[in-house]
């Protein structure tokens, strides 16, 4: 349960940061560096996203349209998870 909290927070820093930096771009569209960084931070996301899904399941129920069936009830309810 550790490793899933852990790839939830880091999911959620990497979100924020993205943000961020969509954000500056808006006013900043020619920052090339800042432009980079965000690719960076989104292939990251994605790649620890797709692993997220596939070890704990979806996290939105889009998720699921890459399973071979409807798995989004699949897993514990939120009442359900232990502390």
């Amino acid at each position: 349960m550790k490793e899933k909290r852990e790839m939830e927070l880091k999911l959620q820093e990497l979100k924020f940061s993205m943000i961020d930096l969509i954000l500056f771009l808006d006013s900043h569209p020619k920052n090339k560096k800042a432009f980079e960084c965000f690719k960076e931070m989104t292939e990251k996301y994605k790649a620890l996203r797709s692993e997220f899904v596939e070890k704990y399941g979806p996290i939105t129920w889009a998720d699921t349209a890459e399973k071979d069936s409807w798995v989004w009830v699949d897993g514990p309810w939120p009442w359900e998870i232990e502390v």
